[in-house]
C-alpha cells in the first residue's frame, strides 16, 4: 500500500495528523516545549513565543499517541 497525501501548509498536516490519531484508541502523551527568551531577543512574552509556527521545528504542543508512527 502506498498512499500519499499533499499540503501545502503545515497547518492542513496537523489537522489530517489529529483526525488521523483521533481514530486510534491508544493512549495519548501531550509535550510542551520550554520556550523561553535569552538576553539578546526581545521581550516576547511565552504566550507569543508559543504561538509562532517554524518550518521543519514542531510545535509548542506537541500530541502523540502509541502505536503512531
Amino acid at each position: 500500500m502506498s498512499n500519499v497525501i499533499i499540503c501545502p501548509h503545515n497547518r492542513n498536516v496537523r489537522n489530517l495528523n489529529e483526525k488521523i490519531a483521533d481514530t486510534l484508541s491508544t493512549t495519548d502523551y501531550i509535550s510542551y516545549s520550554s520556550d523561553k527568551g535569552t538576553d539578546q531577543s526581545v521581550d516576547l512574552g511565552e504566550e507569543v513565543l508559543n504561538t509562532f509556527e517554524v518550518p521543519g521545528l514542531p510545535s509548542h504542543e506537541l500530541k502523540l499517541k502509541e502505536k503512531c508512527l
